[in-house]
Formats: structure tokens, sequence, C-alpha cells
């Protein structure tokens, strides 16, 4: 049962809204192509090795898509079907891409028209893709192989689950049919991020869905987050702050209230959503902050602003900016990947 299924889900830059019954029925329609890949890779899986490792292999299914509603489906069927997700930014340089596909050896790749045009100009062998409408998510091209001769018993699939650290997501997205596996879900890796690779080669960072849900649930009860909040969601899918933006608004049936990429580097227009939408909690960096005070913005007292401190010595944003802008949270924390360990 879907837990307030008229309720908005996600909205968007252009005005659309999607409910969360109809995001539940866009991830069930991009489960069902890609279960059955990720059920054979899992069951490839020796047991034992579920058994000694902290962090249980899982299959890797890589996103490269832009900012709409489709990409937020495909990251929740990535996750109810037992994978992880590795995001690829569309807009990166194509040697970043490249490397990412190379180093990542996803399974499957979900993508849009545009953003898979692009990937094969990055003259690197990409996964079989499932290509996507970007804004409704109909299936353009599947080039995933699915089992015609296996019906699948969701009945059964629901049996052999276990507690999954994302149920918090399924209470507003269908957690009846979540298909995983025999093993701990909270020990599966939600996703793999790459670094920026400043200091060498972009490293794959693997996050535990356990971690995920660790601060997700804490940043989301200090917000005092619930189905009244519209969270901002403004970072790019490949930085980690993104996570916190997409599920704690949809772990507790939020409107998550998606800007495209072009808000990130225009605080006109981002300003001009955040007004149009509604949004009421934005979680932003520093320099995104200094970017919306310099339009002459003073901040929202109906908006709850979220923003980590530690490198304020390094932008023009002085705590008397902090203190008018009614940020309800001011976080001293370095490095946000203590909370994923």
């Amino acid at each position: 049962m879907i837990r307030n299924p008229s309720h908005v889900a996600i909205q968007l830059e252009d005005g659309r809204k999607f409910t969360y019954l109809e995001l539940n029925q866009v991830v069930e329609q991009i489960f069902d192509l890609v279960y059955h890949q990720v059920r054979a890779a899992i069951d490839k899986i020796p047991s034992q090795l579920n058994l000694d490792k902290n962090i249980v292999p899982t299959p890797l299914v890589a996103v490269v898509m832009t900012r709409d509603m489709a990409v937020v489906a495909s990251i929740l069927a990535i996750l109810k079907a037992g994978a992880a997700y590795v995001p690829v930014d569309p807009t990166f340089p194509p040697d970043r891409q490249s490397y990412i596909f190379q180093q990542s050896q996803c399974l499957l790749l979900i993508t849009d028209e545009k953003s898979h045009r692009q990937a094969l100009q990055l003259g690197v062998e990409l996964p079989p893709a499932l290509i996507l409408h970007s804004e409704t998510a109909e299936v353009v091209q599947n080039n995933v192989h699915t089992t015609n001769n296996t019906t699948m018993n969701k009945n059964e699939i629901s049996s052999q689950y276990t507690e999954s650290a994302f149920n918090r997501v399924y209470e507003h997205v269908d957690i009846d049919d979540i298909g995983a596996t025999q093993i701990d879900p909270k020990q599966q890796l939600a996703y793999v991020l790459y670094t920026s690779g400043s200091t060498g080669k972009p490293k794959g960072v693997m996050v535990r869905q356990e971690g995920v849900l660790n601060i997700v649930g804490w940043f989301a009860d200090e917000m005092s987050i619930d189905t009244s909040s519209k969270v901002l969601g403004l970072t790019t899918l490949s930085f980690d702050i993104s996570v916190l933006e997409l599920f704690m608004a949809l772990t507790r049936g939020a409107t998550l209230c998606l800007a495209k990429s072009k808000s990130q580097k225009d605080p006109f227009r981002l300003l001009s959503f955040i007004s149009s939408s509604g949004v009421n909690v934005v979680q932003a960096t520093p320099t995104t902050y200094e970017m919306m005070l310099a339009t002459g913005w003073t901040g929202d007292e109906n908006i709850d602003f979220l923003v980590s401190l530690i490198v304020l010595p390094y932008v023009n944003m002085s705590k008397p900016d902090i203190d008018e802008m009614n940020i309800v949270y001011q976080s001293s924390i370095i490095n946000h990947q203590e909370f994923f360990i």
C-alpha cells in the first residue's frame, strides 16, 4: 500500500508535478525491465562472500540522465531491484565520464536519448542500455535482455526480502513489491560515487544502504521533514549531498522540488523556482548561498536552510548573512562521508 498516493512527490521547474502514485507506476515499469538482469547477477555472487564481507557485492547500474522525473524513478527502481546506482553527470567532461564507465564495469545503463547520444561519442564500451524519455520515462529503446519465459512472482520476491534500509521510501513508493536478495539489504551498496579526481584519478566510493539511512534519518529528524515539506533538489547526482536531498524528501512523504542543471549556476533562475514552487527546505553549499545573496536576496523566514560552515573562510559569506537567512541547522562537518561509513 502506498501512503498518501495523491500527494505530490516531485515538482519540476516547468510546473509539472507527479504524485507518489504516478511515481510508483514509473518505478514499477523500470523495475520490471531491469529486475531479471540484476537478479541473475546477484545469484552469481558466492554465498560465503556475502557472509564474510562488511560490504555485500552488489550489481551496479549506471544512471546518465538529465534532471527530470525519470532519473528519480530510475534510482528508486535500481534500489528496488537490489542493485546500486552509479551516477554519471552528462555535463561532466567526456574524459571523466569515460573513466567512470571503464572503471565501474556496470551491469546496465539507464539513460535518456540525448544523454545516450553523448555517451556513444565517448568511444568506450557501454553496458546494455535502457533508454527512456527524460520527461515521461516512456521506453524509447530497450537493449536490456529480459527473460521472457519467466513469470515474476512478486509475492515470492517479497517473501525473500528482509527489512530494507529504504523501506521508508517504499511506504510512499509501494513497499509490498520490493525485490531484493536473501542477504541483509542494509549491507548492500546504495550507490558508488566517483570523486572529482583533484588529487589523481577519480576514486569510486562505495556507500552502503545502512549509511545512507543513518544520515537521511538524522537530518530529516533535525529538519522536521514531513508531508508539508518541500525540499529543494539542486545538487548534481554525482555529489553525495544529492542523496540527502532526494531521500530526505521521499522517505518522509515530502515533495522533492527538482531544479534543472542550469539553476545550479543561475541564482535568479534558482530563486524564481524556489519562490514559484513554494520550497521551504533548502540544503546547499556556502558557495550557492553566496551566489544567491549576491543578487540582493536576503533570505526568507518561511524557509529552513541547511549549510556546512566549515568552508565559510573560503567564500564571501559572513555569519550575520547566515543568521539573517534563518539557517536552522549549522553543520561543522568537514566530510559528510563520515556519516556513510
